[in-house]
């Protein structure tokens, strides 16, 4: 049996909600797609949020706490809530919700509130899915955080420059490739537009323009085709009039996978612009993530994991960063960059965390002048998937899976040949009608 496990991540920056009512309700959260078409044999889902609240204002005989919802934008309707204690940065997971995801595709979004208090606070939100025996599933790959622009000509999101490598020998049994963005116009009736383009702007992938002021969730055509072996690809952005701007909330190329068997997927574990000018690691509590080990979502798979870095120096030697797990730094996992523009670093290959592990990232500096700092669009693991087992034949005997070898079935735990139209049920032949 093979479990392979898809991470959608939703918000691409720090927000805070003071209100009572559940936010951002309006797009800036970032909005993703549920199509239960790309995938097979998905066996749980989950909303994940990582989030802290400020309790000042809270009454001694009240509890302060986070709790969040997974919206459903399309058809106006809330899947679900949740409702977690703690003051302190935490990664919080839903119970299991695909018995009520929808039928049919649909833009949802991850949204939060506090219990009591001040405001509750995010930094990361994500949609789980998990999969057994899939022969079709998705993989999202960041390339656009959330940031705005007043430049009349197209710009990159600047810290939020999160850029990918494609790398086709990746990948294997591509269907389709499109991109998704979340993307508004500050101003009634000036135009704004985003692109997605490789660093010389040479190798478009698509292009959107829209005068509209509330966040949109805008899908490419496929662009399976013009998607160029080598590039490495990032999100522009520009506004029609500098007296207004042009916002975007997050983008994703997305790769859909069919009879599958080779490809890459990300978790995020920092996913908005981050900067540090210190001179030594210290772990950084809002960007984490818990680390789930192989027998829970991950299972008959050949994979190997990285730690992947978008970053640049400022008025430094070089930049760092690093991971950490539950704590300790993780010493294979350091990556660094002597650029003064964003790059992609990526790491030696890490040895598997423990199942729930909660693993953070940090950032530092080297010999650096007064200032100096160090600045990342993302730390995400990679994870690049080799191979999948294939599943055999199975039975369900006792709410209990047995595999069929051949033309065989299992009975009480004994192999019982199957010959021709018959079955062998206590060792006397039984012939199928």
């Amino acid at each position: 049996m093979s479990k392979i496990t898809t991470f959608i991540p939703g918000l691409q920056s720090q927000r805070s909600v003071a209100g009572a009512a559940y936010g951002p309700d309006d797009g800036s959260g970032g909005y993703f797609e549920w199509d239960p078409t790309k995938y097979d044999n998905v066996t749980e889902v989950y909303a994940e949020i990582v989030a802290y609240t400020d309790p000042t204002g809270c009454t001694p005989n009240q509890i302060p706490g986070v709790k969040w919802e997974l919206y459903d934008v399309t058809n106006s309707t809330q899947i679900d809530e949740w409702q977690d204690t703690g003051t302190s940065y935490e990664v919080r997971r839903s119970t299991d919700v695909l018995g009520s995801m929808p039928a049919s595709k649909a833009t949802m979004r991850i949204s939060w509130k506090k219990k009591c208090g001040t405001s509750a606070t995010a930094s990361a939100t994500r949609l789980i899915i998990v999969q057994e025996n899939p022969t079709k599933t998705r993989s999202f790959i960041s390339i656009g955080g959330s940031t705005f622009t007043t430049s009349t000509i197209y710009a990159n999101l600047g810290r939020d420059d999160k850029q990918w490598l494609w790398d086709a020998s990746k990948f294997a049994t591509i269907d389709e490739v499109h991109c998704h963005i979340t993307f508004k116009s500050g101003t009634a009736g000036i135009q704004a537009a985003v692109k997605v383009d490789n660093l010389g702007e040479t190798d478009s992938l698509t292009n959107f323009s829209s005068t509209i002021t509330s966040y949109y969730f805008y899908k490419s055509l496929d662009v399976s085709g013009t998607i160029t072996d080598g590039e490495t690809y990032r999100t522009y952005i520009k506004i029609s009039n500098a007296a207004a701007a042009a916002y975007i909330a997050n983008c994703y190329i997305v790769v859909d996978l069919v009879d599958v068997s080779k490809f890459v997927t990300n978790l995020d574990i920092q996913c908005g612009g981050f900067f540090d000018g210190a001179a030594a690691y210290s772990e950084e509590a809002p960007y984490i993530a818990t680390f789930d080990a192989s027998t829970d979502y991950w299972d008959g798979v050949t994979k190997s994991i990285y730690h992947q870095a978008c970053l640049y120096r400022v008025r430094a030697t070089s930049g760092e960063a690093i991971l950490f797990d539950d704590g300790a730094q993780i010493a294979i996992s350091e990556v660094s960059s002597t650029s003064s523009t964003m790059e992609i670093q990526k790491s030696s290959a890490l040895s598997e965390p423990a199942d729930g592990s909660v693993i953070g990232a940090s950032l530092k500096q080297t010999t650096g002048a007064r200032g100096a700092y160090t600045q990342a669009s993302y730390n995400i693991i990679t994870y690049e998937i080799g191979e999948i087992e294939t599943p055999s034949m199975q039975i369900n005997i006792g709410d209990t899976w047995k595999s069929v070898e051949g033309v065989q079935v299992n009975i009480g735990d004994t192999w019982k040949t199957v010959s021709g139209m018959q079955i062998n049920i206590g060792d006397t032949w039984k012939t199928i009608f």
